[in-house]
């Protein structure tokens, strides 16, 4: 049986609404993170109801007009969220997909950055390459601490990229509930990746000034690439672009450094500035 935007409305018309959601879950893993946190939510409404129902703490009636409720909820997502193309076979193994995760923050009192341009050139970069269906390409904007944990946990990247401004010593910056700045420490940073580093290969820190941090994640087997003093938005566009075009190629990622460092090679003074470490060694 296939999983999909049908068969789901299909199970909510039966009012089989818990397997609705258990299939829901599984379709937004794949392709929607922010519907993954609306169907999770859901499901809780189901779950938590089910206590009730159990306890005798509510009614029939109020039963049946909660469940109507998550019953209509659910079928709104379902029709307005899910894309028509979307499918998930459930019998026989699923080729799973490399996942590029595009982090990309810029708090509101700090300089802007074109991150949306770097986005879609490397999103275009991925539809253009030779390998474009072994990749699965998602990018999270004016990121929190918590919308990286999620996506880091929901989606086991194989590349981590974070775009956007790094503190020297003190980390890189991210946003709170208010889009203002607060940093994740290099400590902080080694904490996580040493937790992902059974399927995390490699993280792309498109920051100033994130040499320390590419150090430190470098010493859990991790490829990462970092950039030693402060460098401008043209430059770090077009390393990325460099350096996904040779990864959609199917290169290793020594190679698509140095692809990158040949797209910014026209700036000598730009072109000193991204490293690559290993095992807690510059290599590159």
């Amino acid at each position: 049986m296939n999983i999909n935007k049908k068969s789901i409305i299909e199970l909510i018309t039966e009012d089989n609404l818990e397997k609705a959601l258990e299939h829901l879950i599984t379709l937004a893993k794949k392709y929607d993170q922010d519907l993954l946190s609306t169907a999770i939510h859901q499901s809780g409404r189901i779950r938590s109801l089910q206590k009730q129902e159990e306890n005798g703490t509510i009614t029939p009636g109020q039963a049946t007009r909660t469940r109507n409720q998550i019953r209509a909820a659910v079928t709104s997502i379902v029709r307005r969220e899910v894309g028509h193309d979307w499918d998930s076979p459930e019998d026989g193994p699923e080729q799973k997909k490399r996942v590029v995760l595009f982090l990309a923050a810029n708090p509101r009192e700090l300089d802007p950055l074109r991150l949306g341009e770097e986005i879609r050139k490397v999103e275009d970069g991925f539809r253009i390459a030779t390998l474009r269906d072994t990749f699965r390409f998602k990018a999270e904007t004016a990121v929190r601490v918590r919308t990286i944990t999620l996506a880091m946990q929901t989606m086991e990247p194989e590349i981590v990229h974070f775009s956007g401004h790094g503190s020297g010593e003190e980390g890189i910056s991210v946003e709170n509930d208010e889009g203002e700045e607060i940093v994740i420490p290099t400590e902080g940073l080694s904490r996580l990746f040493r937790l992902f580093k059974p399927h995390v290969k490699c993280v792309v820190l498109n920051a100033c000034y994130s040499q320390e941090q590419a150090e430190a994640i470098s010493e859990h087997g991790i490829y990462v690439i970092g950039m030693n003093e402060a460098i401008d938005d043209d430059a770090s566009i077009k390393f990325s672009v460099g350096f996904y075009q040779s990864i959609g190629e199917g290169k290793n990622y020594k190679y698509a450094f140095e692809m990158g460092m040949f797209h910014i090679s026209s700036s000598l003074e730009e072109a000193t500035k991204p490293e690559l470490w290993k095992d807690g060694q510059k290599i590159a």
